[in-house]
């Protein structure tokens, strides 16, 4: 049987690259805008200063980055929730949503890559119910 340690190290792509020291984070965030990532960088270059602008910060921007899309996925759902009365269709719905593994990526994953899973999880019922 195989088994790891409890703390193995993922790699996040470009997390490291960021948080390296304060001019990797500066050439990312602050200096130029990158297509990829142009909404998000201006979030985490937000929470950056709000937290201080020092070298703990960079982390605990994108920690708060994090904190913030599940705020908005969970929010988004339980909008979700309201609009269709709590049928059961849709707290089928909820638990499917809730239990796509890419959810789990909301709660500490340093990327950008997942953010609009947030807002999709709610946009495409949306769109369904409309059409």
């Amino acid at each position: 049987m195989l088994r790891l340690p409890l703390h193995v190290s993922i790699p996040e792509g470009d997390y490291r690259n960021f948080v390296q020291d304060r001019f990797h984070f500066g050439s990312y965030m602050v200096e130029q805008v990158n297509f990829q990532y142009h909404l998000s960088s201006q979030l985490v270059r937000g929470f950056d200063a709000a937290l201080g602008s020092t070298d703990s910060s960079m982390v605990a921007a994108f920690d708060w980055l994090a904190r913030l899309s599940a705020l908005v996925l969970v929010g988004c759902l339980v909008g979700l929730g309201f609009l269709e009365h709590w049928s059961e269709r849709v707290v089928r719905y909820l638990a499917l949503a809730v239990a796509v593994p890419t959810v789990a990526l909301f709660y500490g994953y340093h990327e950008f890559g997942y953010l609009p899973s947030a807002l999709d999880a709610t946009a495409i019922p949306l769109v369904l119910i409309a059409l």
